[in-house]
């Protein structure tokens, strides 16, 4: 029978910190969130658009005011219109023909298994070794007769205890590109509409 020594199963699972276990995952994927969040904005501010008061920040440690421009592409082609040939300039503006990185954390799975075992076994002999000799002798006129006993008692006691744990904690993240919020998506709009050749 296993005695009071032997791990209880049921003590294994009290005080795990399961605040932690599932807490910390869900706030590093906010975390996350947010940093890709900034490196949206940080795309934006420093590819799309252009700050016109950059040269003017103050020296004086005040607030700095941008001034943001949209950044263009501007090129030009040529297009045979009758016998004349005419060369058109366009401006492109650079939010329009680039993917503007917008990752989001969709998914979080934790999954958290603790398995715990413990077994006994005992196997019982016990070792004593005893030994005995008795040595006897009988004369019956012609005839000697000698007579020879002995016998011993063995015995060995051995005992195994053997207890296992282990445990299996995995998080899971899933991030994916999302399409651009309804506001960004009426700007680009509103630029698809403005990209229109000019004559040169």
């Amino acid at each position: 029978m296993p005695d009071s020594k032997l791990l209880n199963i049921a003590d294994q699972f009290r005080g795990l910190p399961m605040e932690d276990l599932i807490g910390a995952p869900l706030t590093a994927a906010c975390n996350a969130q947010e940093m890709l969040a900034s490196t949206t904005i940080n795309f934006i501010e420093r590819v799309c658009f252009k700050d016109l008061n950059a040269a003017h920040k103050p020296s004086d440690g005040s607030i700095h005011i941008p001034n943001y421009e949209i950044r263009t592409v501007p090129f030009s082609f040529k297009q045979q219109e009758g016998n004349e040939q005419k060369t058109y300039k366009v401006e492109v503006p650079l939010m329009s023909i680039i993917n503007i990185p917008s990752l989001q954390v969709t998914d979080v799975d934790i999954n958290f298994s603790m398995e715990v075992k413990s077994s006994f076994s005992e196997s019982s002999k016990d070792e004593m070794e005893a030994s005995t000799q008795v040595e006897t002798e009988l004369n019956a006129g012609l005839f000697k007769m000698k007579a020879k006993m002995s016998g011993s008692i063995s015995s060995s006691k051995e005992s195994t205890r053997k207890s296992d744990n282990s445990a299996k904690y995995d998080v899971n993240v899933v991030a994916k590109q999302l399409p651009p919020p309804e506001g960004l998506s009426r700007v680009l709009d509103m630029l698809d509409q403005c990209i229109m050749p000019i004559p040169a």
